[in-house]
C-alpha cells in the first residue's frame, strides 16, 4: 500500500463507512506520528 511505503500505519478500519456505486465500502483509517514523519520525512527505511 503506498501509504504502508511513506511510513503510515494502518490504525483501523471503518467497516461500511461509505456509499459507492450504490454499494457500501470500507474506510481504512491511516496515520503518522509527528516525531515518526520527523525521522524519516516519508522515506522509511525498508526492513528486510
Amino acid at each position: 500500500m503506498p501509504d504502508e511505503a511513506s511510513g503510515f500505519v494502518r490504525e483501523g478500519v471503518r467497516r461500511d463507512a461509505l456509499r459507492l456505486d450504490g454499494e457500501w465500502v470500507d474506510s481504512i483509517v491511516m496515520a503518522v506520528l509527528d516525531h515518526e514523519w520527523a525521522t524519516h520525512h516519508g522515506h522509511p527505511v525498508a526492513a528486510g
